[in-house]
C-alpha cells in the first residue's frame, strides 16, 4: 500500500489549525438573531475580536476593562483600540465609563445588546469546537485547552 503524500509536508498542523480557526470564525459570522444578523455581519473580524476580548475580561472584572488592556490583549496600538471601541459604541455593542479609581482612564463594558450578541456567537462557536473534540478523552481535551491558553498567553511577545 502506497503512503499518502502530505499536502503541506511539515506544515500540516499549522495549516490544519489555520483552516479550522478560520472556519470557526466564519461559522461565528453566521450566528446571530435574525433581527440583528445584518448588524453583526457588518462587523469586521477585529471588531468581533474586541467584543470577545471585552466579554472575557468583564467576566473577571464586571466593572469594565481598561482600554489599554483591550489594546494590549489584541496587540494593537491604543489609538487603534480607541477607534475600534468608538465604532462599537456607535453600534450600541459597548459602552465607556470613566474609571472611578483613575479619572484619566476609561472602562469598557458590553451593553446588554452587546452581551446577548457576543454570548450567542461565543456559545455557538464553542459548541462547534466541542463537537470537533468529540472522540478525545477528557485528559486530551484538558491538554488541548492548556496548550491553547499557553499559546494565547505568549502571543503578544512572539508576534511583536
Amino acid at each position: 500500500m502506497e503512503k499518502t503524500k502530505k499536502i503541506f509536508s511539515d506544515y500540516d498542523p499549522c495549516a490544519a489549525l489555520f483552516i479550522t480557526v478560520n472556519d470557526l470564525i466564519a461559522y461565528g459570522d453566521t450566528v446571530g438573531t435574525a433581527k440583528h444578523h445584518k448588524e453583526l455581519q457588518s462587523l469586521s473580524p477585529r471588531q468581533k475580536m474586541a467584543l470577545f476580548v471585552i466579554e472575557a475580561a468583564t467576566r473577571r472584572n464586571p466593572g469594565g476593562v481598561p482600554l489599554s488592556a483591550v489594546a494590549r490583549t489584541m496587540n494593537i496600538p491604543r489609538p487603534s483600540a480607541s477607534q475600534l471601541v468608538e465604532t462599537l459604541v456607535k453600534k450600541n455593542l459597548v459602552s465607556r465609563t470613566t474609571n472611578p479609581e483613575n479619572h484619566r482612564s476609561v472602562l469598557i463594558t458590553l451593553t446588554e445588546f452587546g452581551k446577548k450578541q457576543t454570548r450567542e456567537i461565543v456559545a455557538a462557536v464553542d459548541g462547534k469546537l466541542r463537537q470537533l473534540q468529540e472522540g478525545l478523552s477528557p485528559d486530551e481535551i484538558a491538554v488541548f485547552d492548556r496548550v491553547v491558553l499557553h499559546c494565547f498567553s505568549r502571543k503578544n511577545d512572539v508576534l511583536k
